[in-house]
């Protein structure tokens, strides 16, 4: 009963889930039912459990229209917990009996629900456009600003008051653009000389400096290669010979560069520059919001910037046999303390600065620039496993998902893409 599967004639089976009493009258069955092709045991537990997570999801749709009306909100919280429920892959049973894995279209199947389940009236733009916006932003193909505006204030180093003051900015922006495809130069433009004309321009230049600012996290955090900068040279420039420093893009560490970092560093430093280099994770997420899970194999990290954050990682065979992990968590960790934003990260974080200034590093290559070199690595030697790659950083989804026919489960790859890191750093003398 636990695996929602029943045998039925001939040794087929078949995937089951009974409805909730409260639902039985809108369902109209006490009991859904779905064939499933197999006489494989293993197979069709699960088939049977991708079955079930649309029946589930479908239940919690109508609970919540008949509690209290379909809100975007509800829509798209539907729409992001089925989008994250369906596997990347799943098995299909051939006419001749054999298995063959195949790559699942989630935003196709993402979009097809919601226009079956939430049928919005054609002639009500709104409609139309509220369910767009809400499968976009479930399936990673829409960024909503306002979604990254905690993020963007948890990594700054501004001062409380600062930030503010900023952050009422930002979230008004936000608020009239929506999305980032919205941001265009021309838009801002014309929201400056139509929306903000009254203002002074200190104040309109104040503005502009914490949208450019939000801009280049929004742009770090989602990996853009070629940012758009719809935020600089917006006001005519004046007559002086001082001319306005450019934004610093960040670059990756060369594999080189790694090892210089991690034989000048100090013991605990470099544990966190091999921890780094070896998962690709952020150093928060190194910091705090990482546990060893899974029988020692996998890390796990929760409460990420990010909700695609939110994800495993393996566990390089270095970390464990040269006891990085343990002395880390064992030693290093507990004593970290939070800065007054509750980051636990600053302190480690403003001596491996110091360490790559001493070292001539510019100032393109932070702490985050390792994340850059375990990318630039695995993109290089496997340049076809774009989304297990971006699943594995936990940066959100490209547009283009194309993945071709999975052989094996997505945790093999992602196994398989983490043993391929490869640096020369000797275990850390205690």
């Amino acid at each position: 009963m636990s695996d929602y599967l029943e045998g039925r004639g001939n040794g087929y089976w078949y995937a089951f889930i009974q409805v909730p009493k409260d639902l039985r009258f809108a369902v109209g069955k006490a009991k859904l039912r779905k064939a499933l092709g197999t006489t494989d045991r293993k197979l069709a537990r699960e088939l049977a459990l991708q079955h079930v997570g649309r029946w589930k999801a479908e239940f919690r749709r109508l609970r919540a229209a008949m509690a209290e009306g379909l809100t975007p909100e509800i829509i798209e919280a539907d729409l992001k917990t089925l989008y994250q429920s369906l596997p990347e892959a799943e098995p299909f049973v051939m006419p001749d009996g054999s298995v063959e894995w195949g790559v699942v279209h989630r935003d196709s199947e993402t979009a097809s629900y919601a226009y079956e389940q939430y049928e919005p009236d054609p002639l009500n733009q709104k409609e139309v456009n509220d369910l767009r916006v809400s499968i976009g932003v479930a399936t990673g193909s829409i960024v909503r600003l306002a979604d990254y505006i905690e993020g963007w204030r948890a990594s700054s180093d501004a001062t409380a008051k600062t930030l503010d003051v900023a952050e009422r900015d930002v979230r008004d922006m936000a608020e009239h653009f929506k999305t980032m495809d919205n941001v265009t130069r021309p838009a801002v433009q014309k929201y400056l000389r139509e929306k903000l004309r009254h203002l002074s321009l200190a104040t309109q230049k104040r503005k502009a400096s914490a949208w450019r600012g939000f801009w280049y996290h929004l742009m770090t955090e989602l990996e853009v290669e070629e940012p758009r900068k719809p935020f600089d040279d917006l006001f005519a420039k004046a007559k002086t010979k001082a001319s306005r420093k450019p934004q610093t893009a960040r670059a990756a560490f060369t594999v080189n560069d790694v090892e210089l970092l991690y034989r000048s560093a100090e013991s605990d430093l470099k544990l966190l520059i091999k921890i780094a280099a070896y998962t690709g994770m952020r150093i928060e997420e190194i910091c705090s919001k990482s546990s060893i899970t899974d029988n020692g194999k996998w890390l796990t990290i929760v409460d990420a910037k990010t909700e695609a954050g939110n994800r495993r990682v393996p566990i390089h065979q270095t970390l464990i046999d040269d006891g990085t992990l343990e002395d880390w968590f064992t030693n290093v960790r507990p004593r970290l303390k939070p800065n007054k934003h509750g980051n636990y990260s600053d302190a480690i974080g403003k001596r491996f600065g110091r360490l790559k200034t001493k070292l001539d590093f510019g100032k393109d290559l932070v702490f985050h620039s390792l994340r850059h070199t375990v990318a630039t690595q695995l993109k290089a030697k496997y340049p076809s496993y774009g989304v297990v790659i971006n699943e594995l950083l936990g940066h959100q989804k490209p547009k283009d998902q194309s993945f071709g026919v999975y052989a094996k489960q997505t945790d093999e790859y992602k196994v398989e893409l983490i043993n391929s890191l490869s640096y020369s750093l000797p275990r850390s003398a205690n």
